[in-house]
């Protein structure tokens, strides 16, 4: 068979030769129906640039049918055997099958009514899940976070006390060395009131004395 190209995953080989494009089927079991899990095997194969198509079988398992390059079909089994939650994979079992007729895109084949339902509220209750585990992961944030705020707001009143008290004692020094200062000033003046009565004393004395020099003796 004839080389094929597809638009995305196909390795070159060569020079400017594509690589051989092979088919699979793969059978995977375990817990994967009404959990989201088809949705993840037609996202996993659309951005890996594979063709084929994904359903629900009858026995609770899920037919795979993927083409791509060997190389890119082996990354994408290894893909499948690591669903997010609940899913869980136990098994796949892989053949050989043959090449679609028409290389297209990726589908999903839908069963039943019933069985879409019940699909669509698995695929619900995954992404429920995954919402309360991000909550969760956020909750922890933001307990770590009002942590935290108590902790500086303590550190932060440890620290006001502290600076408090220090306040204080300056104010109290500052206010005993004023009244020292005060005191200070008070005796300075009652000083200087005193020196200068005495200077006028002084000074009354010397004019008298001034006075009876001048004076003719009799």
């Amino acid at each position: 068979m004839g080389a094929l190209s597809t638009a995305r995953g196909t390795d070159l080989a060569g020079k400017g030769m594509a690589a051989k494009v092979v088919a699979r089927r793969l059978t995977v079991r375990g817990l994967v129906q009404t959990v989201g899990f088809r949705r993840y095997v037609a996202q996993e194969a659309r951005d890996m640039g594979l063709a084929g198509h994904v359903r629900n079988l009858g026995d609770g398992s899920v037919e795979v049918v993927a083409s791509g390059t060997p190389k890119v079909l082996a990354d994408f089994s290894r893909r499948l055997r690591r669903p997010p939650p609940p899913a869980v994979v136990r098994d796949i079992l892989a053949s050989a099958t043959r090449l679609p007729a028409k290389v297209g895109t990726f589908s999903v084949k839908l069963g039943t009514v019933q069985e879409e339902l019940q699909e669509a509220m698995g695929g619900m209750e995954a992404q429920f899940r995954d919402c309360r585990v991000e909550f969760g992961d956020y909750r922890g944030e933001f307990r770590g976070f009002a942590d935290r705020t108590d902790s500086n707001f303590r550190n932060l009143g440890d620290r006001y006390d502290a600076i408090s008290q220090k306040l204080s004692t300056i104010m109290s020094e500052m206010a005993e060395q004023t009244k020292k200062t005060t005191e200070l000033l008070e005796s300075f003046k009652v000083e200087s009131k005193e020196s200068r009565e005495k200077l006028d004393e002084s000074l009354r004395l010397l004019r008298e004395a001034v006075d009876r020099v001048g004076q003719p003796r009799a």
